[in-house]
């Protein structure tokens, strides 16, 4: 399940991506998941819920 998420700051959510991944945090901007590939202010955060 991805949850998405927009920072009224973030342009570009390729670059909040990159920052993040220095923290060893993934973050799939939303230009991934789009036909034009143009940069979006969203990201797609992947989430699920454990067994139990």
């Amino acid at each position: 399940m991805f949850l998405w998420a927009r920072h009224p700051a973030v342009k570009n959510a390729a670059e909040l991506a990159y920052k993040a991944a220095e923290q060893d945090i993934l973050l799939g901007p939303g230009h991934l998941f789009s036909v034009d590939l143009e940069p979006k202010p969203v990201a797609a955060l992947q989430c699920g819920l454990g067994a139990g």
